[in-house]
């Protein structure tokens, strides 16, 4: 039995040549803690050998090692009975590791890295113990989630190192099937390994729209209320109305009228068709930008109606303003002059290269398209 290097307790297959082969035969990685550097256990050994090495682990009073062996043994589980079993005889030897500890008087809590020759008790700091116990703890209540139908036991496993992109791509997926069986839970996964909620929220809210799951949607929305601030929870209602208003064609109202921002309903109005009712939204809320943006859609629409609405609210914002009355009255005359002035000077900035030129040239647009839209409708006022 070979034993080399750091070990490492994997939840996942990372697209390594060795990690192709069964989930048996992955490296071990160890589950966020950079602190602890001790042996590699390759893990193409049998269970028996793992059960053995958790024994000898044992009697050597190598509270962490026998862990770990656990965990390995949790990996290798054929069944969910199996993987709680191994998985609660881990959190007993971590538990008895820090015992074993506070009745020495051990209240280290950093431990210096790389030290050969060091027990892996010996190796792990008293902080980085406790979080492996609460880990596990967490991880038994996972695998009580699932069942043997969902899959082999390794493909709900929590552990791994968090720099790997596929260990942090399966809890992102444990996170998000969670919350259809056990938010509270989900919850907790999601906040214990820092994974992004807001993505992971916007995720299921999309796929519960996709399956038209309106109950599921509404409880859903209901437990993660307040959890979020307004801009995440309006991103994630986005994701919902999307999907109805695209693939299926509906137009969501309810959801729509539980965002916060009047600006996201105007978004989310138009997307569903409904430019009318944007327009009253956008002129409500006072938002020029709004309603320039629904009479730009109004026009490609051919909703004419909509159109004049919003040619006519903002021909009274531009009379009941005399600054920008002033501003087009003076301005007007001199509007080529002006634009071809902005063009250089534009061309200027773009070759000094000390601006984001995409950046720069798409605001430069929608800038010379909103100039234009008003001295349109100025025009169009001193023709009425």
């Amino acid at each position: 039995m070979k034993i080399t290097g750091k070990i490492q307790l994997a939840c996942g297959m990372p697209d390594h040549s060795i990690h192709k082969r069964h989930p048996s035969k992955s490296l071990l990685t160890l589950m966020d803690n950079p602190e602890f550097e001790s042996e590699e256990f390759f893990s193409d050994l049998s269970e028996n050998t793992w059960a053995f090495m958790q024994q000898g682990s044992v009697i050597k009073k190598d509270h962490v090692a026998a862990g770990l062996c656990c965990i390995q043994l949790f990996m290798n589980s054929s069944s969910q009975e199996e993987a709680i079993k191994h998985l609660e005889n881990a959190k007993m030897h971590f538990d008895d590791g820090l015992s074993a500890r506070y009745k020495a008087g051990d209240s280290t809590k950093l431990v210096t890295k790389g030290i050969r020759g060091k027990s892996a008790s010996e190796k792990l700091s008293e902080e980085g113990l406790v979080k492996f116990s609460a880990r596990v703890a967490i991880q038994v209540d996972v695998v009580r989630s699932f069942n043997d139908a969902d899959g082999p036991q390794w493909k709900y496993s929590l552990f791994g190192n968090p720099n790997d992109p596929e260990t942090f791509r399966r809890r992102c997926k444990i996170g998000e099937t969670l919350i259809e069986k056990n938010f509270d839970l989900a919850f907790q996964v999601i906040y214990e390994f820092n994974l992004p909620a807001v993505d992971i929220y916007a995720g299921v809210a999309a796929s519960l729209a996709e399956r038209k799951r309106g109950g599921q949607l509404t409880e859903f929305f209901r437990n993660i209320k307040g959890t979020i601030d307004d801009d995440d929870w309006d991103q994630v209602l986005g994701a919902a109305i999307n999907v109805y208003a695209n693939k299926h064609k509906e137009r969501p109202d309810r959801l729509i009228d539980m965002l916060t921002s009047s600006h996201r309903k105007v978004l989310a109005c138009v997307v569903c068709g409904r430019l009318k009712s944007a327009f009253q939204i956008a002129s409500r809320s006072g938002s020029v930008a709004d309603v320039q943006y629904v009479a730009h859609q109004a026009l490609h629409a051919n909703a004419l109606p909509v159109l004049d609405m919003c040619k006519q609210w903002l021909a009274q914002y531009i009379a009941a303003s005399p600054p920008a009355t002033a501003f087009i009255t003076g301005v007007s005359t001199a509007a080529p002059a002006a634009t071809a002035t902005a063009t250089t000077n534009l061309q200027h900035l773009l070759t000094s290269g000390d601006l984001d030129h995409h950046r720069m040239l798409r605001t430069f647009k929608v800038a010379r398209h909103q100039v234009f839209f008003i001295f349109s409708l100025y025009d169009s006022c001193n023709h009425h």
